[in-house]
């Protein structure tokens, strides 16, 4: 019975990255043994095989610099509500988009999904530790303010303010930002996407302050919080990508409409999803570092 043929191969990033294998030992016909493998010296290899007699006994030499630096995946956090976490009804959303366009460009990444549903910035506040800073990320997308600035007037009796005040959601904005520039991360906030008044919408908060006869009337209030957004990316200085107004500008196109981008009226459909990456993905490669080539062979075997 023959032996398996034995290879090599370096361990990188954790256990994620792996160089490719060599094969130090195979069965081509002939007796073989299992080769010995030591660090001859620090940064050295040696792969010693004393079988057959009368051969040298050093098979392959490898040093560290024969193999060039394999770069971490960029670690990339989403974090925001449910138009960022997964859903169901969707092929696939932004943050999965993402991870699958950067290799293209260049750049290996490792995209955390941190959408919770119905998250305001008060409830992502209190999982901003767990949920991206534990995650040490180079680059963090911020996309919230569609719940905070939500008004339910489908309570008894009915809100009449936003469920985050504007105050708060710009400290909490404002806090998100220092904090990950503080830890070196690159911040990337989105506005949220508008609404549209749908049936289920209407029956649901067609009362004041919103107005049902106004196509834009649901998104009144979100307006002027993804004023409050932009406003804090020019005082922190971060990267903002305008959703809410790269969606009104596609419903000025003829033949389109905002509708064509949504799944419910509240939330991206694939196409919005699509949309929301050709965006995203240009501001993520002026912000991430590119691969470098993952291995490089001495071509050097036998000697000393």
């Amino acid at each position: 019975m023959g032996r398996q043929e034995l290879s090599l191969a370096f361990l990188k990033n954790d256990g994620r990255t792996w160089t490719d294998p060599i094969a130090i030992a195979r069965d081509e016909g002939q007796q073989i043994s299992y080769p010995h493998v030591f660090e001859r010296r620090p940064g050295e290899l040696w792969v010693m095989n004393r079988w057959p007699p009368g051969r040298p006994p050093l098979r392959l030499r490898l040093r560290e610099t024969d193999f060039a630096t394999i770069p971490a995946p960029v670690k990339i956090v989403a974090f925001g509500d449910s138009t960022t976490a997964f859903r169901g009804s969707i092929k696939k959303v932004y943050s999965q988009r993402v991870a699958e366009a950067l290799p293209a460009h260049g750049i290996s990444a490792w995209v955390v999904n941190s959408g919770v549903g119905s998250s305001t910035t008060r409830e992502a506040r209190s999982r901003f530790e767990r949920d991206v800073l534990a995650h040490h990320p180079k680059v963090v997308i911020i996309m919230l303010g569609a719940n905070d600035s939500a008004i339910d007037v489908w309570k008894n009796p009915p809100a009449t303010q936003s469920r985050v005040s504007r105050e708060e959601y710009a400290e909490n904005l404002s806090y998100f930002c220092k904090t990950l520039k503080t830890q070196g991360a690159k911040v990337i906030l989105m506005t949220p996407t508008p609404f549209r008044w749908t049936p289920k919408l209407k029956e649901l908060y067609g009362k004041p302050p919103y107005d049902v006869n106004d196509p834009n009337g649901f998104s009144a209030p979100l307006a002027e919080y993804c004023e409050i957004m932009r406003k804090i990316a020019r005082e922190e200085e971060v990267t903002i990508i305008d959703l809410f107004q790269a969606f009104q500008d596609y419903d000025r196109v003829d033949g389109q409409s905002v509708e064509d981008l949504l799944l419910d009226g509240m939330h991206p459909n694939d196409l919005g999803h699509e949309l929301v990456t050709e965006l995203l993905v240009p501001e993520i490669l002026k912000l991430a570092p590119k691969d470098t080539p993952e291995i490089r062979r001495s071509g050097k075997r036998g000697g000393s």
